[in-house]
Formats: C-alpha cells, sequence, structure tokens
C-alpha cells in the first residue's frame, strides 16, 4: 500500500527546492466562440519542470502522425503541480476549479510551447502533470541566438 500522503509531502518539498513558475495565457474568444489573437494571463502556477522521452509502449497520450520512414521522437517538457492549486476561492468564498486547458500557451525559456495534455497522476488526486509541445514558428526554435 502506498502511503500517499507522504508522496506528496516529498513532491512538494521538492518543488519548494527546485520551484518552476510558469504563466498561462489563453486566447481571448469572440463572440462566436473563436479565438482572437489576444493572449490574457490566465493562471501562474508553481511547480516541478521535468521531461518525458515517450516509449511506444507507454501508457500515455502523445500525438503522432503515422509515416513511412525514420521517427524521432523527442523528450517533452512538463509541469507537476499539486492537485489542489487547481482550486481557487472565487468572490464569494467558495471553492471553483479552474483548469488549464489544452492549447493555452507557456512561455519556456524563450519558447513558446503549447499545453497537449493534463494528466491526474495515478488517479490519486494528489498530483497533476501537465504536457507541452514546443510551438514551430520557423528557424533554429529552441536553439539560443
Amino acid at each position: 500500500m502506498v502511503n500517499t500522503r507522504f508522496v506528496l509531502y516529498q513532491i512538494k518539498r521538492e518543488i519548494k527546492r527546485n520551484p518552476t513558475k510558469m504563466k498561462f495565457y489563453r486566447r481571448e474568444l469572440n463572440k462566436f466562440g473563436e479565438p482572437t489573437g489576444e493572449l490574457v494571463l490566465f493562471k501562474e502556477y508553481t511547480g516541478l519542470y521535468h521531461e518525458h522521452a515517450p516509449h511506444m509502449l507507454d501508457t500515455y497520450r502523445i500525438l503522432t502522425a503515422q509515416t513511412a520512414g525514420d521517427v524521432r521522437t523527442e523528450k517533452t517538457p512538463q509541469l507537476m503541480v499539486p492537485y489542489e492549486d487547481f482550486y481557487f476561492l472565487n468572490d464569494s468564498g467558495e471553492k471553483e476549479w479552474h483548469e488549464v486547458k489544452i492549447g493555452d500557451e507557456v512561455n519556456l525559456n524563450g519558447r513558446r510551447c503549447r499545453v497537449t495534455g493534463v494528466l491526474n497522476v495515478q488517479e490519486w488526486n494528489l498530483l497533476m502533470d501537465i504536457s507541452f509541445e514546443e510551438v514551430d514558428e520557423g528557424g533554429n526554435t529552441g536553439k539560443p541566438k
């Protein structure tokens, strides 16, 4: 049996030791529900940054394309955040659930990254793992100028 309270304590301790703060932006929607070009700050989360190198046998959601030829798998950046940080107090003092959605954007070390998934780790309601993909803007992305 796993002591989930201790697991949460360990992750929170590591977040305090090596925090990564990310500001999440969401595109404004017009009256038809279509995204406009304006990015609005949604929320800032402090979590534990890590990378995942997916394997074809993993039970993990990744975006893939079927093509003939070589396939190169790169590490995907992720941010692990305590589950309780997804709750906010609204104006009336009640807890309200606000979630990061697929398509939200962050600035990760000068690169624009888009959220590709949010996963409740082990379905324990203790930790959320947010996955990203780098937005290819052409040129030499990911390399220092």
